[in-house]
């Protein structure tokens, strides 16, 4: 173990799982979205968080329209399994469970929609569209491999509409996007015992190459070993930073008819770097026999390329109350290939490439049911593709496939204003975990459950 495993272990498990969307996506943008498993979200325009997916469908509000809300997510994932590693005696297996990893969230999000004329429109959106949290108990016994991970990113979004006739109109905009994250782990039992094993090896070889007899340099390994060793809870990495940057999003509607839309909308991929403070643990800064201690700290950043994304989406009337949508959705996964880690300590920065996650699909698919002019009732379905291959699963990614089953409602409180209310039931696939981590331990495992509920509400007004 050196210092660049323990600083490829910060890059690669600063990105843990904990949102509920594929890998680390947030699609949580409106209740009565959630209500039909986000389906037809760029054609539906029923509120002005329409515009948390297509800026286009601003040219459909006639006054000036507010939207916002919360949303509630409660996950339940639990991880079973064993961590191995390497004793005088051999290989040892220990028990390393963990339930609750991912805590319950708050996710919200707020928008506006001004019609400038018959032709233009100006929008701003806030909200999020990738973010997560996990935290491994202390006692976690493959600590090393995930302790406590959160990313959140913020979007400020002002959009623009532009109707070039009765059919088409044009939309694009700008995010500006706040990012903060902070990630630890800490040494574990098993994790103690892989790093005794290593600072022994490379000591004695040291001694024999000094000119030490074996006798002599056992006992050199020895007595360097018991000092160097970090006992069990000690801090292998913390790093904790933040950053500004930005990217676009555009967007078609297409009014087929009075009862049918379509929608097209891009996101941008986005380069999201991060700055901060690294406090580490090396057996590279160790210096025997004037220093034992083989902590460290240093400046640096991380670089993050968050995917795009492109989705098509459908509206239309099946009867007089009775409404469908329908949504494909692919997110640019494939863009999460490298990261590059620059430390400011004088190590060299590190090109890294092991993620080999893959481009995802979502299909959704949703009803509306118009009870009476005071009521709108919602179902939907969602399937929610995994980036992440079994090969290439970790406890820092607990990601697998999940599907959406939902419902929800919109009441009417008066003719400018409404509220609305969803409820998700998220099912997370089976899926195995096999990972070494950065200190040699053999993580071996499943996700024993991985499901969420999340509950969300509006507030719409139109002047």
């Amino acid at each position: 173990m050196n210092m660049k495993k323990i600083s490829t272990a910060i890059a690669l498990t600063t990105l843990s799982s904990g949102s509920l969307a594929a890998g680390f996506q947030l699609a949580e943008h409106s209740a009565a979205g959630l209500g039909r498993a986000f389906a037809g979200e760029g054609a539906v325009a029923d509120s002005a968080a329409v515009i948390a997916r297509n800026p286009a469908a601003m040219s459909l509000f006639k006054t000036v329209s507010l939207s916002g809300g919360i949303s509630y997510v409660d996950p339940n994932v639990n991880i079973e399994g064993t961590n191995t590693f390497i004793t005088t005696s051999g290989l040892q297996s220990i028990e390393a469970n963990a339930d609750d990893v991912a805590p319950a969230a708050i996710i919200p999000n707020a928008y506006i929609i001004v019609p400038l004329n018959d032709k233009w429109a100006f929008g701003l959106a806030l909200n999020s569209h990738f973010g997560l949290k996990t935290d491994y108990p202390t006692d976690f016994e493959a600590s090393e491999s995930a302790g406590v991970a959160d990313i959140a990113t913020y979007n400020i979004n002002p959009q623009v509409s532009y109707r070039i006739n009765d059919m088409i109109t044009l939309g694009a905009g700008v995010s500006v996007i706040y990012g903060h994250a902070e990630f630890g782990v800490t040494n574990s039992q098993a994790s103690q015992a892989n790093i005794s094993a290593s600072i022994y090896q490379s000591t004695y070889a040291a001694g024999i190459a000094q000119g030490l007899n074996p006798i002599q340099a056992a006992a050199q390994a020895a007595a360097v070993t018991g000092a160097a060793t970090p006992e069990v809870g000690t801090e292998l990495a913390h790093v904790e930073g933040d950053g500004w940057t930005w990217g676009y999003n555009l967007g078609v509607m297409l009014e087929l008819t009075e009862n049918t839309r379509l929608g097209l909308t891009y996101r941008s991929e986005i380069d999201m770097e991060f700055e901060g403070d690294l406090d580490g643990w090396s057996p590279d800064k160790l210096n025997p026999p004037t220093s034992y201690d083989g902590s460290y700290t240093s400046s640096g950043t991380a670089q993050i390329d968050l995917p795009s994304m492109i989705e098509l989406s459908l509206h239309t009337y099946l009867t007089d109350s009775i409404s469908m949508q329908a949504s494909w959705q692919q997110i640019g996964w494939s863009s999460f290939e490298t990261l590059e880690v620059e430390l400011d300590n004088g190590d060299p920065n590190l090109v890294l490439a092991k993620n080999y996650w893959d481009d995802t699909n979502r299909y959704a698919v949703g009803f509306g049911y118009d009870m009476n002019s005071a009521l709108t009732f919602r179902v939907g379905y969602a399937l929610d593709e995994s980036p992440v291959g079994d090969t290439y699963r970790n406890l820092a990614i607990p990601d697998s496939e999940r599907t959406w089953i939902t419902a929800g409602m919109t009441w009417n409180l008066s003719n400018n204003s409404s509220m609305d209310f969803g409820f998700a039931r998220v099912t997370g696939a089976d899926a195995t975990i096999d990972y070494t981590s950065s200190t040699a331990t053999v993580y071996n495992g499943e996700i024993a459950k991985g499901d969420a509920n999340i509950a969300s509400v509006s507030y719409n007004y139109s002047f």
